[in-house]
C-alpha cells in the first residue's frame, strides 16, 4: 500500500501574528520538523502552500498549490491528493509541531486494519476534541472533497460527516504504541498563539534533553 504525506503550510497564522511554518524549535523550523517526521514513514511528502511559494522548503519535498485558493485546509488536502498517487495520505498541519512519526505510523496501521469496512478517514479524538488536520485519509474521499470545495463549503466537520470515519482516542493509541496517553496529548497541542508557541518550545526542548 502506497502512503504519502501532506503538510498543511498555507495558513494565514493570524492569531500567531507570524508564519507558524518558519517558527523555530531547537535548531529547526516547524515546517522542516513536520515534513521530516512524515518523510520517515511515507514515500513522498507534499507541502500544501495555499497560493504562495515557499522558497525555504527542502528540495526533497514537493510543493502543491490550491486548486481552490483561499478555501482553507480542505483545499490543501485536495491539492496533495491530486498530485499524489497514493492509497493513504497522512495529513499534518503546522499547528501541531510536536506530532511524531511513531504515532502517525500507528494510526496508519489502525487505518489499514479497518480498510475492508470501507473506512475513509482515521481521525484522532484527544481529550474529547477531534483533530482532522492530524489524520489519515483514503484516496476515495477525493470526490467528496471536490464537491465540498466546488460548493464553497470549507468546513472540515461537514466533510467528515459525508465520509466513513473511524475516531481513535489517546487511550487506544496508547495501547497500540505504548506511548503514555499524556505524551500523546502533548503531541496534539495546537499552536495558535504566542503563548502556545512558548509552551511548545519548552516541551520540545525538554524532549530533546531526555533523548
Amino acid at each position: 500500500m502506497k502512503i504519502a504525506g501532506i503538510v498543511l503550510a498555507g495558513g494565514a497564522s493570524r492569531r500567531m501574528g507570524t508564519d507558524k511554518a518558519v517558527l523555530e524549535l531547537g535548531n529547526s523550523r516547524v515546517l522542516d520538523i513536520i515534513a521530516g517526521e512524515l518523510s520517515s514513514m511515507t514515500s513522498k511528502v507534499y507541502i500544501a502552500t495555499g497560493s504562495v511559494s515557499r522558497e525555504e522548503m527542502g528540495s526533497e519535498y514537493i510543493e502543491v498549490k490550491d486548486i481552490y485558493p483561499g478555501s482553507g485546509p480542505l483545499a490543501g488536502i485536495q491539492a496533495g491528493m491530486l498530485r499524489g498517487e497514493a492509497d493513504l495520505y497522512v495529513v499534518a498541519s503546522c499547528d501541531i509541531p510536536l506530532i511524531r512519526a511513531e504515532l502517525l505510523s500507528a494510526m496508519v496501521e489502525v487505518m489499514e486494519v479497518d480498510l475492508d469496512s470501507g473506512i475513509q478517514a482515521l481521525v484522532p479524538q484527544i481529550k474529547g476534541q477531534i483533530h482532522p488536520l492530524a489524520a489519515v485519509y483514503h484516496h476515495s474521499m477525493i470526490d467528496t472533497l471536490e464537491t465540498q470545495l466546488r460548493e464553497d463549503n470549507r468546513r472540515v466537520r461537514d466533510t467528515l460527516s459525508k465520509l466513513s470515519v473511524r475516531y481513535v482516542t489517546e487511550s487506544e493509541l496508547e495501547l497500540v504504541t505504548g506511548i503514555p496517553a499524556l505524551q500523546i496529548e502533548e503531541m496534539f497541542i495546537n499552536m495558535n498563539e504566542k503563548e502556545d508557541y512558548e509552551r511548545v518550545k519548552q516541551i520540545y526542548e525538554s524532549r530533546d534533553q531526555n533523548q
